[in-house]
């Protein structure tokens, strides 16, 4: 029979623990302990930076303050294109409320429905859309009514609501140059020229934005903390071009342009072109078919409006290579009889003929190639003069070989015909003149054949007749002002170079 235990001592009722339980216990405390350290100088030290960022960013909201693009105005100060605003209105729906008063939803509802000119309904039945992150009230809202609806919130001090602004080109005269000023489209915030001076001087045109920091609360869209002190970096607005396009010039060069391109049955488009000789200015630069820089993909005149879209790839590409393309710089042809005027300078110029030499009209040959006049048969005998009046090729062809193929090209790069202009323009195209010219070569081009030129390269070149033989730079923009009106920029005629004597 086995005896029974004595009862346990309270001393030994708990079993003392073992030196591989402690050291264990130690280990894993040491390494929770180091890895709490690791985290903590991981978050203080190392990306301290990254964090102070991130809650500076909720703490503080960011707000945009973009500039307004600059004007642009015509040689008499009429503002040719300018900017406004058009906003979008939206709301997070669980975070509209007032910070400052008891103003219940309903009645926060009924007032921006009445500023909006919303149905009420409308809005109340968005207000009770909780779970949704944003809903869209009103797009297209014009400025007084956005200033009216962001008067309420601030006054009321009631967070919730999104107001974003979007800035719109306007253009006052629709097809006034439309091909020289351009147009604009909205991008990631800003407006970016497309085309003419928009695109040339979008630059100078476009500002820097400002913004404007502001303490806020945790509710997403709500206004800044009640006596923070906001910081701010105030926008500055773009800068404005002012053109030596008249506007009067403009509408008289854009109606008989249509008028002539009407009357002649011409199917495939003009140009005219009018310029201080002096100065070089452009008074006016008309290409047609024109379209309204507002609404640039809109039907052209030349176009049936029951087919069209303007947003096909067909419609695309008839509006780039046709509507939108300014002919003035960027077509060229051949000259035809409008550069026999060339040829006679370069004559007169070398003193190797006058207005009264009499010429053979008779046909001449050139390399075994026929030369004559548009007639046939000639005029005979005549003057430099007569030949201007008759249009006798002839007459030209025997007064480049009198100057001589170096000679000859020497004057027509002195011209500017194998140069662009330099005019404060975009995609502005150069003509083909014959590098390696032979005698043919020479009379063709004589009389304005087997070459091109643009249109701006010719009527730059014949203004080297009437102000004394410089050829001088085309240009736009006479000045840049900034939004004070001060001038920032003014700019000056430009003589590229001497091409033929006063007397000449």
């Amino acid at each position: 029979m086995n005896k029974p235990r004595p009862p346990r001592n309270e001393k030994t009722r708990f079993r003392k623990p073992s030196r591989f339980g402690l050291v264990l216990f130690s280990l894993l405390l040491i390494t929770f302990a180091g890895y709490l350290i690791q985290k903590l100088y991981v978050i203080q030290i190392v990306d301290y930076a990254k964090n102070a960022q991130d809650a500076a960013a909720q703490h503080y909201k960011k707000v945009a303050e973009m500039p307004d693009r600059g004007l642009i105005n015509d040689s008499n100060g009429i503002e040719l294109a300018g900017t406004t605003y058009v906003y979008q209105i939206g709301m997070t729906p669980k975070d509209v409320r007032s910070l400052s008063e008891s103003l219940s939803r309903d009645a926060i509802g009924a007032a921006v429905a009445q500023i909006l000119e919303l149905p009420p309904e409308e809005l109340a039945a968005a207000l009770e859309k909780k779970d949704t992150v944003y809903v869209q009230l009103k797009k297209n809202v014009v400025r007084e009514q956005a200033e009216k609806l962001m008067a309420y919130l601030s006054e009321h001090n009631v967070g919730g609501f999104a107001i974003d602004s979007e800035p719109r080109r306007y253009y006052t005269n629709e097809t006034f140059g439309s091909q020289v000023i351009g147009y604009t489209r909205y991008d990631m915030g800003n407006l970016v020229g497309q085309l003419g001076l928009e695109m040339q001087y979008n630059d100078v045109l476009t500002g820097s934005p400002g913004y404007t920091y502001v303490e806020t609360d945790n509710y997403k869209y709500n206004g800044e903390l009640p006596f923070s002190v906001p910081t701010s970096l105030r926008a500055k607005d773009g800068q404005n071009l002012n053109l030596s396009l008249d506007i009067n010039i403009q509408k008289i060069a854009q109606e008989e342009l249509a008028e002539a391109i009407r009357v002649n049955d011409i199917t495939d488009g003009g140009t005219a072109i009018v310029m201080n000789p002096y100065s070089g200015a452009i008074l006016a630069m008309a290409s047609y078919p024109y379209f309204a820089s507002s609404d640039p993909t809109a039907c052209p005149d030349t176009r049936d409006k029951a087919t069209w879209g303007g947003s096909s790839q067909e419609d695309i590409d008839y509006l780039s290579s046709t509507v939108w393309r300014n002919r003035a710089i960027s077509d060229t042809y051949e000259p035809g009889s409008t550069f026999k005027g060339i040829t006679t300078a370069i004559a007169f110029d070398e003193n190797l003929s006058q207005e009264t030499e009499l010429f053979s009209d008779s046909p001449m040959y050139v390399l075994r190639q026929e030369i004559h006049c548009y007639t046939i048969s000639g005029h005979g005998t005549e003057s430099v003069l007569d030949a201007f009046y008759h249009s006798c090729n002839p007459i030209f062809a025997q007064l480049s070989q009198r100057i001589g193929v170096s000679r000859y090209y020497q004057y027509i790069r002195a011209f500017g015909f194998r140069d662009i202009t330099g005019i404060d323009l975009p995609a502005e195209a150069v003509g083909q003149i014959h590098t390696q010219p032979t005698e043919l070569d020479m009379a063709t081009l004589s009389y304005g054949e087997s070459a091109t030129v643009t249109p701006l390269q010719l009527a730059t070149a014949y203004c080297v007749f009437a102000n004394g033989g410089n050829l001088i730079r085309p240009r736009l923009v006479q000045s840049i002002t900034d939004s004070t009106g001060a001038v920032v920029r003014e700019f000056q005629p430009e003589t590229i170079r001497k091409v033929i004597s006063e007397q000449t």
